[in-house]
């Protein structure tokens, strides 16, 4: 019995699309910060990683106890780009990644709107 072209490769044409997807796009820039950057890392190496994957980064909120790195990837459109936070503690006189993180929504732009130069997005 034949079985309609549709039945037989719609299957095929959507498992070609997950996987495109996922190689062209890889995962999630949270989830690949994690993959690259371990709690522990000296802050210097989460920078050197993450910069050179991000479209744009941005150092923030530094005192003698902690920094804030931020890394922008995907959309450089301010309201769609998505934003990873990489926080350091000072141990043992050197900056040490204590968290890394993101926002779902658009709450960065109010906790790190003295930090982002607003030129470098695209609207």
């Amino acid at each position: 019995m034949k079985r309609p072209l549709i039945v037989v490769g719609l299957p095929i044409l959507v498992s070609l699309l997950v996987f495109g997807c996922r190689t062209q796009f890889g995962p999630d820039p949270l989830g690949r910060a994690r993959e690259q950057v371990a709690i522990g890392d000296s802050r210097e190496k989460a920078i050197e990683v993450l910069s050179s994957e991000a479209w744009y980064y941005q150092p923030c909120d530094m005192t003698e106890e902690a920094a804030s790195d931020l890394f922008f990837f995907g959309s450089h459109s301010y309201d769609r780009a998505s934003i990873v936070i990489v926080d350091s503690i000072r141990e043992d006189g050197e900056y040490r990644v204590d968290m890394i993180s993101s926002f779902e929504s658009y709450a960065w732009h109010t906790a790190y709107a003295n930090c982002v130069d607003r030129k470098r997005f695209e609207d």
